[in-house]
């Protein structure tokens, strides 16, 4: 889902802008209490101050209750799931923006209606849960359209032709990239433009019209000359791809090193690894052996070298969601805590009240007895005894809750490291293809130890024999026979039982179910087989009416059953 990265970004600093902007509405001159603590809360998550945060958000959604003030409490709610996103919780950052829409609905707050579904649609987005996500961006839309917001009504025009390419309904992704190009013309917004070029390019590079996309390309190039350098780097990689697809390799090869020294420089790793990997093919066409290897080999330095950061980067946010998860249940039982000692403090002050009355009455009355007097101690023990058992249930009470909130934390704590395990279990298979390849490039150094310049048609034919290696191996594993050996180490007699249940699977079939069960996408499948991402599509769903699934079936929570 990389594609939808730029426009992601830009929705988001938006959403923030747009809510200062109704700050500023509610109150020009002053905020009020509520506006402060708001305020803060979003300084804090822009920082990663997430504990502070989460206890401001949970602090504001307490007053604005208490003051009936509805809007923000749609605010904390929602502002809550942009934290959990911040680190990367999807389903508790789901969770609350449903929470918020259910409060917007419940007060009809219907402004923040379109912030709401483009958050839960850029989530879904990035989940790969494309049917929701074009659901949620169509309903923000739709709210866009009738509020006649033209900006918010071009992103998100951008956002469902993103999901309608990922569906492959191209033409449809054009209409919709239009739409949006003249909303944007008008605004004059010259970086979203040039991202809508670049998405045009995409759209066409998947339909194979290579000058179509071409012409988009450049023109994304022309408007982003002075944006950001990310992004700029990955316009010209496009525009050098493009180029290489053409068959002019010599523009090509300008273009793809202008974006890896750009790249390089800003430290854009992915787009350095496709960088040199189209550097080699091109050099590859050329039949400059030596540069090809040598870009192959920097391209996969660079693949072990992200592989490795991915990892630590995992691990670091799981133990940080590991941590946040502990400090969140702990705010819950603060806030909680906090409720039920104004709740004591009340009965407290009411009990005291009520003997205060009692006491009043008592010293009031002239003819004092001793049946009154009796009965004066009598209710004073009563109110002692209440006080016991007041402070009794407050201990049982506070005994349960951190009983209740050690088991939540122990299960959590089991959830993680099966998590781990899993994610280092796919780590363990990748890392298997890495070393394949690596044994591919050593045998190509071999090889060319042994070239004797001085006997030409030896080496010829040694150089023939070397291309031929690197054509065979550029994105596919040489040995599959290894590479099921270590496969099976992970995932124990997945073939055997696949096979025992359907026999009728192909040899290629076999390869198709381990690569998914490594959690490869379509691009990357293609690549190791050697062909299109369509090919790779159809494959799959060749391979769904072999295993009889039904179409609201995922095709890869069936193989891991296997595994």
């Amino acid at each position: 889902m990389s594609k939808f990265r730029l426009i992601i970004i830009l929705f988001v600093l938006i959403i923030h802008s747009f809510t200062y902007i109704i700050l500023g509405q509610i109150d020009k001159n002053e905020f009020k209490s509520l506006d402060n603590l708001f305020l803060k809360a979003l300084k804090n998550t822009e920082d990663s101050n997430f504990d502070t945060a989460l206890f401001q958000l949970n602090q504001l959604y307490d007053i604005a209750e208490e003051q009936d003030a509805y809007r923000h409490l749609v605010l904390a709610k929602l502002n809550t799931g942009v934290l959990f996103y911040r680190i990367n919780d999807s389903e508790e950052a789901i969770n609350y923006y449903f929470k918020a829409l259910d409060l917007a609905k419940k007060y009809k707050i219907e402004d923040l209606y379109n912030s709401i579904y483009n958050n839960l649609g850029i989530i879904y987005s990035e989940n790969n849960e494309i049917e929701k996500a074009l659901g949620n961006f169509e309903k923000a839309l739709e709210i866009s359209r009738k509020r006649e917001e033209n900006y918010r009504i071009g992103i998100n025009l951008i956002n469902i032709g993103n999901v309608k390419n990922e569906m492959n309904e191209y033409e449809a992704a054009i209409e919709y990239f239009t739409e949006a190009r003249l909303i944007f013309k008008a605004e004059n917004d010259i970086n979203i433009l040039a991202a809508i070029y670049n998405n045009f390019g995409n759209t066409y590079n998947e339909q194979d019209n290579q000058l179509k996309a071409k012409e988009n390309y450049e023109k994304a190039l022309e408007l982003g000359a002075d944006l950001d350098k990310f992004y700029f780097s990955s316009y010209l990689f496009n525009l050098g791809r493009t180029y290489y697809n053409l068959k002019e390799f010599d523009s090509a090869i300008v273009y793809l090193d202008k974006s890896l020294q750009l790249s390089i420089e800003v430290n854009h790793k992915e787009n350095i690894i496709k960088a040199y990997t189209y550097l080699a093919k091109n050099y590859q066409e050329y039949g400059y052996v030596n540069k090809a290897l040598l870009n192959y080999g920097k391209s996969n330095s660079w693949k072990d070298s992200l592989l490795a950061e991915k990892s630590q980067k995992w691990i670091s946010e799981m133990q940080m969601k590991y941590e946040f998860g502990k400090k969140v249940k702990e705010v819950e039982f603060l806030t909680r805590r906090n409720k039920m000692s104004r709740i004591i403090w009340f009965l407290s002050i009411s009990i005291l009240l009520i003997a205060a009355f009692f006491m009043y009455n008592y010293m009031r009355n002239r003819n004092i007895k001793v049946k009154q007097r009796n009965e004066i101690l009598r209710q004073e023990k009563e109110l002692a005894k209440l006080e016991t058992e007041r402070a009794e249930a407050e201990n049982r009470y506070l005994h349960e809750e951190i009983t209740a909130t050690e088991e939540i934390n122990r299960v959590k704590e089991e959830k993680y490291k099966q998590e781990i395990e899993h994610k280092n279990r796919e780590l363990t298979s990748k890392a298997m293809h890495v070393v394949n390849k690596n044994e591919i490039l050593a045998d190509i150094n071999e090889r060319l130890k042994i070239v004797d310049p001085d006997k030409a048609l030896d080496t010829v034919k040694q150089l023939h024999e070397i291309k031929r290696i690197i054509k065979s191996n550029v994105n596919l594993d040489e040995d599959w026979e290894v590479f099921k050996l270590h496969f099976e180490e992970v995932h124990r007699d997945f073939f055997n039982h696949l096979n025992k249940d359907y026999p009728d699977l192909s040899q290629g079939d076999m390869r198709l179910c381990a690569y998914l069960v490594i959690n490869l996408n379509s691009k990357e499948i293609a690549q190791i087989f050697n062909i299109s991402p369509d090919s790779v599509r159809k494959r799959k769903q060749r391979l769904r009416e072999k295993l009889d699934l039904p179409k609201e079936a995922e095709l890869i929570d069936f193989l891991l059953q296997y595994s």
